[in-house]
This record gives structure tokens, sequence and C-alpha cells, in this order.
């Protein structure tokens, strides 16, 4: 998950997808992991893909936080 994010931040996608699916791989309710690759996919302007991880992430998610930006995120992406 940590290399996935070092990724992406550094706009390699393909990798951090890759880690990102390890993750989630390993544990299928790691919200966390769908919320971060929801994020990869929009910013490669996969909409669809970046709305159905961001509602699985809403369904695992505990963190106020993070399950705001997923909300407000699908809005944005439901709105295009």
């Amino acid at each position: 998950m940590n290399r996935g994010l070092s990724y992406a931040v550094s706009a390699n996608y393909d990798r951090a997808i890759a880690d990102f699916n390890e993750a989630i791989e390993l544990d299928p309710k790691y919200g966390k992991a769908y919320y971060n690759r929801a994020l990869v996919y929009e910013d490669l302007g996969r909409a669809s893909d970046a709305i159905q991880d961001f509602e699985k992430s809403l369904e695992l998610l505990t963190e106020p936080d993070l399950r705001k930006i997923a909300e407000q995120e699908l809005q944005k992406l439901r709105g295009q």
C-alpha cells in the first residue's frame, strides 16, 4: 500500500495500480486500497473504474475524512 502511494505521487500509475491490486488481493476489505486506486483511476480519466472503486471504498472505509472525500469525488464524477 505505501509503495503504491509512493508510485501514485510520482505519477507512476501502472505500478501504483499494481500495488493497490495486490493490497486488495491480500485483504479484499481494505477500503483505503480501493480509495487510493480510485484516485489513480480518476487521474487517468478512467471515470467508470474510479466510480466503482469509490463506491466500494465507501462500503469499507470507517475514516470520516476519507469517506467525505470519496463522496465528493463520486458526485463530481457522476456529474460528468
